[in-house]
């Protein structure tokens, strides 16, 4: 992906060395893609520990008791069908602060184990108050993980990233015709992998090396 990369900027392959190009791929691939591809986003179940007397959860903070670590920033959207890790007991979800606190009151004083559910924004806000150290088992849309050396199996969303990233990279540049340029080349990809985002990968991403050469 980088030899593509390079190619890709073409005159100006030699201003980037490799460990300049390893980060724009990862931009593309993790963050930007998913955001301009309809159905590449992967769905998993994220484990986080809600604390004793800590009624929030923050989905981005790995500072939470047995938190999110590696997934924070990594989950897109929460979805619900939140449930607690022992007994798989699904909480009831809200998406509105207005009948989550008619129903639970702003000023409730009740701990237990977790019952209910508010998200907002990316905070989750647990009914009761938990008595204990509970798990907590969220469905979520996730970004894709960081590349490795094993690459990106289908040539299709590899080429696809190559220019996204190479697009952003020129447009940063002032490289004004070959970011028009590049961008025509990624809405051709995108055009392909649409026709693909019935067929999400799976979590392993079915890679292999020959794509990347990081």
């Amino acid at each position: 992906m980088i030899v593509r990369f390079r190619e890709a900027i073409a005159d100006r392959a030699n201003d980037l060395n490799d460990a300049a190009v390893e980060p724009l791929l990862n931009i593309a691939w993790q963050f930007v893609l998913p955001g301009e591809i309809d159905g590449v986003f992967r769905e998993e179940d994220i484990s986080a520990t809600i604390g004793t007397n800590n009624s929030t959860l923050d989905l981005d903070s790995t500072a939470n008791p047995g938190g999110l670590g590696p997934s924070a920033g990594r989950i897109r959207q929460v979805m619900p069908g939140i449930r607690l890790g022992t007994s798989r007991t699904p909480l009831a979800f809200y998406d509105d602060s207005e009948l989550f606190y008619n129903r639970y009151l702003w000023s409730h004083t009740d701990t237990g184990p977790p019952e209910a559910v508010l998200l907002q924004k990316r905070i989750l806000t647990i009914y009761p108050t938990p008595d204990q150290l509970y798990e907590l088992v969220i469905p979520a849309s996730v970004y894709n993980p960081v590349l490795t050396s094993a690459g990106i199996a289908n040539d299709d969303w590899a080429m696809t990233t190559v220019r996204i990233a190479a697009r952003d990279w020129a447009a940063e540049q002032g490289m004004d015709a070959a970011s028009q340029r590049l961008a025509a080349l990624a809405k051709d990809s995108r055009e392909r992998m649409r026709a693909q985002s019935h067929a999400r990968p799976n979590n392993n991403l079915g890679m292999r090396r020959q794509f990347v050469d990081f």
